[in-house]
Formats: structure tokens, sequence, C-alpha cells
């Protein structure tokens, strides 16, 4: 700044602090030239290079030769101080959301007891699984008319659980006793004629990084099983079922919510066998959640993303989902990856039992400064003829996380055709970065500067609390008295625990303060310039075709919807080079093609409304349901399939089987004899 002298540049020399290799203050020379202090970047931000730290190559910890060890033993020993241990994965949202403000406020507050939904009419079924693939208002109907209880709704959906997690592996923690308690609650007050929600009666599944008040969290560790929390509960439980939903019980994550399986082992798609997460590294932690809407256990689970999380589950188990903008479902009480680009979201298979969930679901709560009450309405009800669509045909798409890409490009004109039909004004692009408004020199300059929003505003509050803390002071990996030397299979966690650090804590919040105010006053007006609602066929926050970093935090409304499934192995397709996932059972190598709707952060409605009209109009029945459960199931139980992968510690600590319950010590030997080495993505790698 040519208006500050050197008087002025003085008073920030205490932070200019490096010594030369001569032993003079950069301080010095930074305010006796007056200009900007070679050192001062690299001493405030922290630069480090990975040689520098966690070297030695069968280590998981840290070495003391690294220049930020002061920060990181600092960090260690306050969790193992008698009031640090309480401060764990969880309660980063307590105090770090309140480091970014929310800058852009909604327009206005719908109550949620002024969004009302039609009931259809419907008979009740004939068969136990035929009722649980009915949609919530169908249910709903039933419950009402007393057609059904809840307490037998809930009991049809346990026996389901039973039959299918064996295989499966969506359950992570039983709710039974509170899921019972909840129905038989919710049938006194049917019996009455009282009606408090659309959702009461019916049950629902949880991600099990979000906390319910007296049952274990367990972030998909057996370690962890002990962590029962009685201290707090996620906003999401607490609203559902002040609503008078069941919760059904906590579904499978992944250890420290990325990779394909927990301590258990895989958990499988139930429309191909693959991952429930995503083939290969997409790694989406909702695992537990979109097997279990896949198989009709629930009609809607709780997921949360932060970059695949509810979208790789969608269309490995070609299901529904909806992810809310940043602010618009609390975080509160739950283990987050990121606080500045985790979205909470659920998982369907019509998209309008999600949004019903979603209407009671929603809302603001003291411990997520980010969480707003908003604005909804029932998205049934739009008159769609006065949207402004956009909408781009990228079937082809190549991005991140996989499997999106389709051979289908310029064959999917039925999408286009249905918009059109709808009454709405409705534009065609190229590509999705030409419905973004104007970018604004602040988005210029940031993009600029390098700072673009990069994997540190992801990871690195990340590591402080999970990798380093998880990993050395509770599952205590690579130490003498740990129950084993790290995971228990390859694709429980994908987290790297060398990766994760590049900046002290001060720097980190120093960026994440930047990206936020980028994010509110740059990359906000450029999305409000988006037509009401963008429509395609990739994957979320515009497949990425702009700052998707930013693009999270400013605030967008993401919905994906299958439109149908197609044979990757089908001989009109050995041409093409694209997606043909190798970890599909043989019998079962179907995909997902899907539809995304985009719309505002405050227009949750919207992007639900389009969807709606185009899963209504264009999939029969409303819904796509898997055709192959039992094929893929029989699979599993015959072990004709079986993707588990285990990690052989053997080298590194002798002994480390000795550490796993029975069962589990069984599962690991008998993959290693017969998977290492003879399944996709199943080698002899060690996790060093």
């Amino acid at each position: 700044d040519p208006s500050k002298d050197c008087a002025w540049a003085s008073l920030w020399a205490p932070r200019c602090d490096a010594k030369g290799e001569d032993g003079v203050l950069a301080s010095e020379a930074c305010v006796e030239s007056c200009g900007t202090c070679e050192t001062f970047g690299q001493n405030w931000m922290e630069l480090v290079d990975i040689a520098e730290y966690d070297g030695a190559a069968d280590s998981f910890h840290f070495q003391d030769n690294s220049i930020w060890i002061q920060d990181v033993r600092g960090s260690r020993n306050f969790r193992m101080s008698a009031s640090g241990g309480h401060y764990n994965y969880r309660n980063k949202v307590l105090m770090g959301l309140a480091q970014t403000r929310i800058l852009n406020e909604p327009p206005s507050v719908t109550p949620k007891d002024a969004v009302s939904f039609a009931l259809p009419v419907v008979e009740r079924p004939a068969t136990d699984e035929a009722i649980l693939m009915l949609s919530v208002l169908e249910m709903q109907a039933l419950l009402r008319q007393g057609d059904l209880t809840s307490v037998e709704l809930t009991t049809i959906a346990l026996d389901a659980l039973a039959k299918y997690d064996p295989e499966f592996n969506m359950l992570e923690v039983a709710l039974t006793d509170l899921a019972m308690d909840v129905a038989a609650a919710a049938d006194v007050k049917f019996a009455a004629g009282e009606y408090d929600s659309y959702i009461q009666g019916i049950p629902f599944a949880i991600k099990d990084t979000y906390d319910v008040k007296g049952y274990v969290t367990a972030y998909g560790s057996f370690e962890f099983l002990d962590n029962v929390i009685d201290d707090a509960e996620s906003p999401l439980v607490t609203y559902a079922v002040e609503a008078g939903a069941v919760p059904l019980f906590k579904s499978t994550v992944p250890q420290l919510t990325w990779g394909t399986a927990n301590w258990n082992g895989t958990v499988y798609s139930c429309l191909n066998g693959g991952y429930a997460a995503g083939t290969g590294n997409s790694g989406g932690s909702s695992i537990g959640s979109g097997a279990a809407v896949c198989l009709g256990v629930v009609p809607v689970a709780i997921c949360e993303q932060t970059g695949s999380s509810c979208q790789a589950p969608a269309i490995a188990n070609g299901i529904t989902t909806i992810i809310p903008a940043l602010g618009t479902f609390s975080r509160e009480a739950n283990g987050l990856y990121s606080m500045d680009s985790d979205r909470p979201g659920l998982f369907c298979r019509d998209v309008m039992s999600c949004a019903v969930f979603f209407n009671y679901m929603r809302g603001t709560s003291p411990g997520d400064p980010q969480s707003r009450d908003v604005p909804f309405v029932n998205p049934a009800m739009e008159d769609l003829s006065t949207y402004s669509i956009g909408f781009v045909d990228n079937s082809d798409t190549s991005a991140w996380p996989l499997a999106w890409d389709t051979p289908l490009k310029g064959q999917r004109g039925n999408v286009l055709d249905a918009l059109v039909a709808s009454g709405a004004n409705v534009t065609v692009a190229d590509d999705l970065a030409e419905f973004l408004g104007e970018a604004p020199q602040l988005y210029t300059d940031f993009q600029n500067s390098g700072m673009n929003g990069g994997g540190s505003f992801q990871s690195f509050d990340w590591y402080y609390l999970n990798v380093e803390g998880f990993f050395e002071s509770v599952f205590k990996y690579g130490a003498d008295d740990s129950v084993s030397y790290g995971p228990v299979w390859q694709g429980q966690n994908f987290n790297n625990h060398k990766r994760h650090v590049g900046a002290a804590a001060t720097a980190y919040l120093d960026d994440l303060w930047l990206h936020g105010y980028v994010a509110e006053t740059a990359m906000y007006p450029m999305l409000e310039a988006l037509p009401d609602v963008v429509v395609h066929f990739g994957q979320s926050e515009l497949q990425g075709r702009s700052d998707t970093s930013l693009v999270k935090r400013a605030g967008i409304n993401s919905v994906h919807i299958p439109e149908l499934y197609w044979n990757t192995t089908d001989e009109a397709f050995d041409e093409w080079g694209g997606s043909k996932p190798a970890d599909y059972y043989a019998k079962t190598t179907v995909s997902a093609a899907m539809i995304t709707c985009e719309s505002k952060k405050y227009e949750m409605y919207k992007a639900i409304a389009v969807c709606n009209y185009l899963q209504e109009t264009l999939v029969e029945g409303g819904k796509l349901v898997s055709p192959y459960i039992e094929v893929v199931h029989e699979a599993l139980k015959t072990g004709d399939h079986d993707l588990d992968c285990p990690y052989d510690w053997s080298l590194k600590k002798p002994d480390y089987l000795d550490g796993y319950p029975e069962y589990l010590r069984a599962k690991v030997e008998n993959a290693l004899e017969k998977n290492v080495g003879n399944v996709a993505f199943c080698d002899t790698a060690i996790y060093d």
C-alpha cells in the first residue's frame, strides 16, 4: 500500500520474526526496506515440504525434525489432558464454524408446519417387500388410513435389515429399542387422529457420524465402539424424531469417512454388487445409508457430502439424493471432514420422499453458527412454466467421482424434450460455466494468487483432529500396545496419514477466513446469476466447472436422480472407452444414468421440483428399484462375489490378528487366502 510508510510497516514487524543465515531478524530487513518481507509468507503460512515430516517408512507418526512440531505436540498434550480429552472429532463444529460467517442471509423463512403435502390414494401391498418400496407419502397414507401401524412398519424394516445386513454390511450401531419406542408413540397418536407431520411413524437411517443421544458414534472403527454420546444429538435426528419419524439404525461408514469399508468389511451396492461407496477411489462415505435405501430397508437415510459422499453412493446404488446448500441442515453434533465443504443430505428412491423429510430436518441450531432457517414449499405444487432452466448434455463427463460418464451423449434428448414440454424457459449451453455470472475482480485475484480453495481447506482441519488425533491417540496405530498396526481392510480408510499437513493451524484459519470471504462476496453473486435450475448429467457443484470449493461454501443445492440403468458390458458399448467398473458382480454389470438438478442457495425446492417432474415424467412408476437385489444377495451369501481386501500387517506386527474380535479374525484370514492378488483392487501393497 503506497499510502503507508515505514513507521506503519514496523507495526507488523513482530510477525516477521524469522532469522536469516546471518542471524539478523527478517523483520529488521522488512522495516529497513519498507517492502515485502520475503520470509513473511514462509514463516506465517509455514509451508512445509512433504519430505520434512513423517519420513520413516514404518511410522504412522511425526518425527521431531518437523519445523511445526511444537504445534503438533501442543495439540497432543491438550487432548491428553483431563479436560482436553473431551475435545474430539465431533466437537470441531462447536468452535470451528464460528470462524467463517454467513454474509448472505435467506430472503424469508417458511415454518415447517406451513408446508403441506398431498397424500395419494393407496392400497396396502400384499407383501412386506412391496410395502418397504413405497414412498414416504404412500406409507403415510397407509398409516393414517389405519391399514398399517408404525410398529408393524418398523418391524418389517428391522426384519429386512436382519435379512440383508450379514452380506451387505449396512448396520453399524443398532437403535432397535429406541425405534420401537418411537413407533409405539406414533401409533398412539395415529389412533387418536393426531398428525404431527407427514413423516410420523416412518423409519429412517442415520449415518454413523451423526450423534444420537445415549448411543455410540463409531465412525467406522471397532476401536471406537465405546464412544457413547450422552451429552449431544444431531439436530437432524432431533428434529425428525420430534416430528414422529422412527430412527431405525445408524448406518455404516468407512473409517473416518472416506473409503469402501468399515471394520466389518465392504459395503455392497444392491444394484450391481460393486462398492456402495462408488467405484474405484470415489469413496462416498455414506455407504450404509446408500445400501439401505437401495435394498428398501428404509425409504430415506441421512448422508453427508464433502466431495463425493452422497453423489457417489447414489449412482453406485441407483438411488436418488438431495444435497442442500451449506447451512440448510445443521452440522452440530456430527463428525466433519471440512468446515467449509461438508453438506448433510438425504438418500431416497423417489425425490419427494427426500423432500418431505427435508422439510422437517431443516433449520438452525445453536451449535452451528452457519445454520439458517430457509424458505420452502411443496415442490410438487410448483408451476414450472414460471421457471428459467439451463440445460447441458455432459453425459461424457470424466470428472470425479467416477462412473458418471455414459456412452449416451446425444441420446438423452427426452430430458430436454420434457423440460421444454413443462413450459419453462429453457436455455441450452455447451458448458455449465456459461450459466455463471461474470467473475468480479476479487474472484480473479483470488484465483491468480494460487490460494484458490485447494485441498488445504478440506484436509488440514481433518488432519489435526482425525488422522493425527485418532490414528495416534485413539487407535494407537504403529504403537506396541495397539490392537492392530493399521486399519483392517484396504478401503477402510483412503486418507493417507502423511498427506494432510502443510500449514500451522493459525495459517489454516487465515486461509479459511479468506476463503469464506471470497465465497460470500464473489462466488455467491456469480451463482445468483444462474437460471432458477440447471439440469445436466454430471456430478455435483456444476460438475466442477468452476472453483468447486468456493461453490460449496457459497451455497448450491444439488439433486441427483437415476433415469435409467444401462449395462456396461452390453456389446453395443464394446467400442466405448469409458467407465466399465471392475468391482461390479459379473452377472449384474449395470450402472445408473443420472439426471442432476441444481439451484441457488436458498431455493432448494426449485431443484427438487424440476427433478421430481423429470422423475415422474421419464421413470416408470416415479422411481427405479434395482431388479438385481436377490441376485447380488445370493452371490454374496455363497461367496461367488467377494470384494473384502484385508491388510497383512504381519511384517510390522506379527501378532496383529490377536487384537481382533474372533469373528473378524476368521474373516480376515479367509480373505487373505482367497482375495489378495485375485480380486480387483485387492493387491499386496502395505499401507506405509
